[in-house]
């Protein structure tokens, strides 16, 4: 019991061969704590320019991963069997759905610039700019129905002037140049009869999806927009009126 109390509390460590070594004499200069300090200033600058890469990588990925919106139109058709909508095939340029596809497209600007209803505030967000209209219309087109709508818009106040549009027939005169005859039928309050006039439309137009931006693309898929647009009154001969558009 006596030699294991003297081993615990006894001071053996004068007799052992340990030695501190050369740090505290030799090695620990005057200089040591700014050789620290410059070790620590190249290591966090280090971390530093790494944190930053990793943040610039972070970033390119988070801008490549998310979705890019678009609308891209496809061709379906109802199936009269089972009333499931069925897609008929993917969408090209070459392909001969791209005729009915701008026949469409030149009759509903037809329509959507020449038909008026009596609700001015109605029209007037109708030709703002931003509306449909705009949209589909390059610059100096749209200048000229800002123009008409002026008058368009008096004959409403004064008038009620209500006009309904019917499409007849649209067709190609050369690329890019489509002609719609169309009938207008003209109501105002202030007459008990209505007026009904037939027309020419001389319709130049493009197909630019790459100039319209994303909000735009979402209501004009399909990037037509009319360069040029001239009305001219047509006869009302009824061998004139031998195809129609679209059929019920």
């Amino acid at each position: 019991m006596s030699k294991f109390l003297s081993l615990i509390f006894s001071s053996g460590g004068e007799k052992t061969n340990d030695v501190m070594g050369e740090y505290p004499v030799k090695l620990h200069v005057p200089a040591m704590p700014e050789r620290r300090y410059l070790n620590t200033t190249r290591i966090m600058t280090l971390l530093s320019v790494c944190s930053l890469c990793i943040m610039i990588a972070l970033a390119v990925v988070l801008y490549v991963l998310p979705p890019q919106v678009r609308s891209v139109p496809r061709f379906a058709m109802v199936n009269a069997l089972d009333n499931n909508i069925q897609r008929i095939g993917s969408f090209s340029k070459n392909m001969n759905a791209m005729y009915y596809i701008t026949e469409k497209l030149v009759s509903d600007y037809v329509v959507m610039k020449r038909q008026v209803t009596p609700n001015i505030e109605a029209m007037k967000d109708h030709y703002k700019e931003g509306g449909n209209l705009e949209i589909f219309s390059n610059g100096q087109t749209y200048v000229k129905v800002k123009a008409d709508s002026l008058r368009i818009l008096k004959e409403i106040e004064k008038h009620g002037l209500k006009r309904e549009v019917n499409v007849l027939w649209a067709k190609p005169l050369t690329r890019g140049v489509w002609r719609v005859r169309y009938e207008i039928t003209d109501t105002y309050k202030d007459r008990a009869e209505p007026e009904v006039s037939s027309w020419y439309a001389i319709v130049t137009f493009s197909f630019r999806p790459g100039a319209l931006d994303h909000d735009k693309l979402m209501v004009n898929p399909f990037g037509f927009v009319v360069e040029d647009y001239k009305d001219v009154k047509a006869a009302n001969n009824p061998d004139d009126v031998k195809r129609f558009v679209f059929e019920e």
